[in-house]
């Protein structure tokens, strides 16, 4: 993990030269910049860090009071495929439309940075509404690829993937939260997400709580799941208040879009899997025959995606889609950005 930071810092430095930029370590602490970074950056590691929270204290009660052996694995387990989806579309698209929210926010323009959270909302719920749906249907199929050899038996492959199911009702939500807390720091308002993350670690507290007795550990993944539901509408409200009243048509177009493809795609995923379902068995059969049972289902899903998408004319995609590096104005003439 450290290796994998240090690559992708080092990732950016030829950006960085094509652009002019010459960076030299200095550690002098007096420059003004660095005293403001200093003061934002507690809270701004807080807020970040809710989700980790959340986890950690579902693996503490899963320790004491999910009886037997494996909860704390299979959460563990079932946290690490969740991390991929949302560090592919959530911490990526929180990353790539920050610096935007930033020069709206310098600029005081309001109206502005309002339309780009709206795009980057619509650009999340396009991208992950499907990636939860994948992640529900090809979760058997992945455990039995990246796990299930050895001792990690077909009963632990199982417990394993009803974790990733539920962690995955979720997936849209945690990649949502990444997006707006990045608008709160553009704003230099660090406060905010900590207070409602606050609140958001007490009510995953009571929804573990209540859900571990009837699920298991599946119950601690599914609250997790719900508390980041909340935590989204929270952060969204509370930031309406901030910039106006959003346009919410355009995101709920996206949604239903992203809802109707997602089905399709569904439909073509479980079409695919049970077309397999003779090769390999219940302990995934060779490596071979695994990655298949994964590539073929997801490969298919992802054209079904993309063919409902065309039929239903959702914007998004293109913008997701196009190779060349843009800002939201450019691939979004509305866009106040220019």
């Amino acid at each position: 993990m450290v290796l994998g930071g240090v690559f992708e810092l080092a990732m950016q430095v030829p950006a960085l030269r094509a652009h002019g930029v010459r960076y030299r370590p200095s550690l002098d602490h007096r420059l003004p910049g660095v005293r403001e970074v200093l003061r934002l950056m507690g809270p701004t590691v807080f807020g970040l860090a809710i989700i980790q929270i959340n986890l950690v204290m579902d693996s503490v009660i899963a320790e004491f009071l999910v009886p037997g052996d494996g909860a704390v694995s299979a959460l563990y387990f079932g946290n690490r495929l969740m991390q991929f989806p949302l560090a592919l579309i959530g911490i990526a698209i929180a990353q790539a439309v920050f610096p935007f929210f930033a020069e709206a926010a310098a600029k005081g323009d309001t109206a502005g940075l309002r339309e780009q959270v709206g795009q980057a909302l619509r650009l999340v719920l396009v991208a992950a509404v499907p990636a939860s749906v994948g992640l529900i249907l090809l979760a058997r199929p992945a455990i039995a690829l990246f796990l299930q050899y050895e001792k990690f038996t077909e009963a632990s492959a199982q417990r394993t993937a009803w974790v990733v199911i539920c962690y995955a009702v979720g997936v849209w939500a945690y990649c949502g939260v990444h997006v707006l807390t990045r608008a709160y720091y553009s704003l230099k308002d660090t406060r905010t997400p900590v207070i409602i993350g606050t609140w958001n670690v007490a009510l995953n507290l009571t929804l573990n709580l209540i859900l571990v007795w009837p699920l298991g550990e599946a119950g601690l993944a599914l609250s997790t799941a719900l508390a980041a539901v909340v935590n989204l509408a929270a952060l969204c409200l509370k930031l309406e208040s901030r910039l106006g009243v959003w346009e919410w048509r355009p995101v709920a177009r996206a949604a239903a879009a992203s809802l109707a493809a997602s089905a399709l795609m569904a439909l073509g995923v479980w079409g695919v899997l049970r077309g397999l379902g003779g090769l390999g068995g219940a302990d995934g059969g060779s490596v071979t025959a695994r990655v298949v049972r994964v590539a073929l289902p997801a490969a298919a899903g992802v054209a079904c995606y993309l063919v409902a998408a065309l039929l239903l004319r959702m914007p998004e995609v293109g913008w997701l889609l196009r190779r060349r590096r843009r800002t939201l104005a450019a691939v979004n003439p509305e866009s106040p950005v220019r």
